[in-house]
């Protein structure tokens, strides 16, 4: 499973729009990691984890071919995780020619997701119903095929009026929990994670935060820690687990060389915009 990271940031950016902050001034001086834009994940080139309004910048800057992804899995509604007004724009012969990719995309997500995803149809195409995409409803703790990926819908302690989801994404034997935006877990989302005997590869989970400890909306490193130890007390975790931080709010105060830092104190990889990692399958 090749994964890459788009956006490593939370809603506003680093450096943040409109902020003088010690921390976004740098970020503008230092560049390189300091730049973070909104929050995605590409999975094999064909699965997408949310569709940020930054997506156009990060398929010039890593060179993705958007037109190869079958299947987009979307966490929640907030502007910084899905921007369906860019993503209507996939109408073969007048946004776009594709030659060679997908004929149409599948769009996986609760129902707020879908019901934006229809109005944004509308609004461009006067009709919901387009040959180049579908829309796909998915409820808490069910399991959906997508070809070899298998998706479980986890709910995540992020949006009160809004079904949210995090996502535990299976292929060859290979298991990966992503984990953004979300608070810390939920009882029902451990008890699910226990009894299901999953042994996770990675763990990617939001550290919105930085170092601070916040753990009801987002989290900080400390939040994240106690996640990884109670995943570690049912077999979930192990010493072969990746684990990775991700999200990361310029509130936190932290260059990514200093989240790097802290992160190997933990053996925790700090991600990047454009980050990948490969996780062999079996």
């Amino acid at each position: 499973m090749e994964l890459q990271y788009l956006g490593t940031a939370a809603a506003e950016g680093i450096p943040a729009l409109f902020c003088q902050c010690p921390l976004c001034r740098a970020a503008r001086r230092l560049k390189g990691k300091e730049i973070r834009g909104r929050s995605g994940l590409v999975v094999d080139g064909r699965l997408m984890i949310d569709f940020p309004p930054d997506i156009l910048s990060y398929a010039v800057r890593f060179d993705l071919d958007l037109a190869k992804i079958k299947f987009l899995v979307v966490t929640h509604s907030h502007t910084d995780h899905f921007a369906p007004a860019d993503l209507v724009l996939r109408l073969p012969g007048c946004y776009c020619s594709i030659t060679d990719g997908e004929p149409a995309i599948r769009v996986y997500g609760n129902s707020e997701v879908l019901r934006l995803t229809r109005r944004a149809l509308r609004a461009e195409y006067q009709t919901d119903h387009v040959d180049f995409m579908s829309t796909n409803l998915l409820k808490a703790f069910c399991k959906e095929q997508l070809d070899s990926y298998e998706v479980t819908s986890l709910p995540a302690a992020h949006k009160p009026d809004e079904e949210a989801f995090i996502y535990l994404l299976q292929k060859c034997g290979v298991s990966l929990l992503y984990a953004h935006d979300t608070g810390f877990f939920r009882p029902d989302v451990f008890e699910y994670l226990k009894k299901s005997k999953v042994r996770l590869d990675m763990v990617s989970l939001d550290c919105t935060c930085c170092a601070a400890k916040e753990g009801t909306a987002h989290m900080g490193l400390p939040d994240d820690l106690e996640v990884l130890k109670t995943l570690r007390s049912f077999g979930a975790v192990t010493s072969e687990t990746k684990c990775v931080i991700n999200h990361f709010s310029h509130n936190g105060g932290m260059t990514h060389a200093q989240l790097e830092r802290e992160a190997k104190k933990h053996h925790f990889i700090a991600a990047y915009d454009g980050m990948k990692i490969s996780l062999p399958e079996t």
